[in-house]
């Protein structure tokens, strides 16, 4: 069960100023802005040394590396302790390492600190 957004008539889109907006907690969304915003995070998305999007964050705190589907490292003994085959994605390649995070819309940029 999903929480209902309440729609507002009378409240201006943080985005892009038009009237009539969701109401998120205090952030205002007109659903125009909602149908773009996958697009908006994949454009912020940070991107892999080649150029591409990133997808692959690897998790360690002090590691700033991040990866496409195409570069990222792939295989790792993390997946067989118990003597079994490597997973592999729909694409039959190993997946990486488990301490490599997937974000399907790409890697967010790294908040900056004031």
């Amino acid at each position: 069960m999903g929480r209902e957004v309440p729609f507002k008539a009378n409240k201006v889109c943080d985005e892009c100023g038009k009237s009539g907006a969701f109401d998120f907690m205090g952030d205002y969304i007109c659903s125009a802005c909602l149908d773009g915003e996958e697009e908006r995070e994949r454009a912020r998305a940070r991107r892999c040394d080649c150029g591409a999007m990133a997808v692959w964050d690897y998790a360690p705190a002090d590691a700033d590396r991040v990866f496409c589907e195409d570069c990222v490292p792939r295989g790792c003994s993390c997946h067989t302790m118990s003597g079994e085959d490597h997973p592999v994605d729909e694409k039959g390649r190993e997946l990486p390492c488990v301490e490599y995070w997937f974000c399907e819309n790409g890697v967010p940029p790294v908040p900056q600190v004031e």
